[in-house]
């Protein structure tokens, strides 16, 4: 028969579907599904720990499908956001000890087809989103991703329309990637701001514009970017010194590529 169920009966998506608030530590929540909400779950920031979110399937919801806040020693593992307008799996701050494993965000949840009415209703989506740009709030430490893909991330608004995969801002410290994939998004693969980064074996697959966005001080080993619209490995930030390195990583331009490497 599946797993469980829940669907919002709402003509405009609405309400959460389950929100863990103060107390709700070291509960696991398993093997179930969600559909046609504003969000699938949440949690309140007040501080929550040791949460397992395991086999947790949530689509079609009008913001995101998880928004995680002031979570440590979280795991987050086997979970599909599909079908979103703004995040696929949101950090939004104060979370430490992250580990995110074998989890996709598919906004469109179309795979490898092209969904362009949906993608005119987005707003600056991203598959996995750590900490608010701008925000005041405490960052996120200690984050772990093991094979994760994120895909379809675009908005077709604006003169510079956005959609990243993975996206750290500025604060988030001690990241660690493996083995992760990022393809068809609209602007990079990854955007990392955070500190003390490290990629090892992920993928950057024909994004529209950047393949790996690295602003400071990181290490990408063993990493691919091919088929970019702009660059497959770009160095953006203009201010202070930053050490990035790359080891035995291949960048490899397509018929779009205006640049390999570049800032």
């Amino acid at each position: 028969f599946g797993y469980p169920t829940f669907v919002g009966q709402q003509k405009t998506r609405s309400y959460t579907t389950i929100r863990l608030i103060e107390g709700s530590s070291y509960w696991t929540i398993q093997n179930l599904r969600m559909e046609h909400r504003a969000y699938g779950l949440t949690t309140d920031a007040s501080e929550q720990l040791g949460l397992v979110i395991d086999g947790v399937s949530v689509y079609s919801t009008r913001d995101a499908g998880f928004v995680f806040a002031n979570c440590d020693d979280l795991i987050v593992r086997d979970c599909q956001s599909e079908r979103y307008a703004s995040a696929g799996f949101r950090f939004s701050h104060s979370c430490d000890g992250v580990q995110v494993i074998r989890s996709l965000a598919d906004c469109t949840g179309t795979r490898q087809e092209d969904d362009i009415p949906y993608w005119n209703y987005c707003s600056d989506p991203v598959g996995f989103d750590f900490h608010s740009k701008g925000s005041d709030l405490a960052p996120n430490t200690k984050i772990r991703m093991e094979y994760c893909v994120a895909i379809n991330n675009r908005e077709l608004k604006g003169s510079y329309p956005q959609g990243d995969g993975f996206k750290f801002e500025r604060k988030n410290e001690g990241i660690s990637l493996i083995g992760c994939v990022s393809s068809r998004n609209q602007d990079a693969g990854y955007d990392l701001k955070g500190s003390n980064q490290k990629l090892r074996d992920c993928k950057a697959l024909s994004n529209r514009r950047y393949g790996f966005k690295v602003w400071y001080d990181g290490i990408l080993e063993n990493c691919i970017s091919v088929d970019h619209g702009s660059r497959e490995f770009t160095l953006p930030s203009q201010s202070g010194t930053q050490t990035i390195t790359a080891k035995n990583c291949t960048f490899h331009g397509g018929e779009r590529s205006r640049f390999i490497v570049g800032t």
